[in-house]
């Protein structure tokens, strides 16, 4: 295979034209980090919260039982 070739075959797969050479778009980066942070940030405190929540009324239970025992 020759040079030509292997650069044609290149050109084959790889994007041209200005839309190839598009930068990152910095602000779009960070509002998408930022809004799957909240998310995810906001999932992880319900979860504790309902957790926190289970676990009080387990004790509030077990204290009420032992309470009627006696």
């Amino acid at each position: 295979m020759s040079n030509g070739q292997v650069i044609r075959a290149a050109q084959m797969f790889v994007k041209q034209g200005a839309g190839a050479s598009k930068g990152v778009n910095l602000k779009a980066e960070m509002l998408m980090g930022l809004t799957l942070g909240i998310g995810v940030g906001l999932t992880w405190k319900v979860y504790h919260w309902n957790e926190k929540r289970k676990q009080a009324e387990y004790y509030t239970t077990l204290a009420r039982l032992e309470k009627q025992k006696e």
